[in-house]
């Protein structure tokens, strides 16, 4: 069956994972399998997918990469990484904790100011 092996790299499984906000969140997970294993990526329940910008999911056949551009504080939960072919399945929780404040500058409105703004 396949394995998600979150120990190699001295993490015990359900870790927590802290980025800064405005950072990039990059969670590289070495898995095995045979045949390869498809991977899904899940938060609250919700299968994640590459629909939303800042996201990309990459898929190598040692490990796996789940990368969030710019993490804000809604990107924080816990996220389940599944590794499934006919031979069986395995899933591991990662928790990832966005401490900081990401601040933008934006135009204000009908001026010729730029204002601090947070997501």
């Amino acid at each position: 069956p396949p394995k998600i092996h979150l120990d190699c790299f001295g993490r015990i499984p359900d870790a927590t994972i802290i980025v800064v906000a405005g950072n990039k969140l990059r969670l590289d997970v070495p898995i095995t399998g045979d045949p390869d294993p498809t991977v899904i990526w899940t938060k609250a329940d919700q299968v994640i997918t590459e629909l939303d910008g800042r996201v990309y999911i990459e898929k190598h056949p040692d490990h796996c990469v789940f990368i969030v551009e710019g993490a804000e504080r809604c990107d924080q939960g816990v996220y389940t990484v599944l590794v499934k072919n006919p031979a069986g399945e395995d899933r591991a929780d990662i928790t990832v904790k966005v401490v900081g404040e990401y601040m933008r500058f934006e135009p204000e409105p009908g001026g010729s100011h730029w204002m601090m703004s947070s997501s």
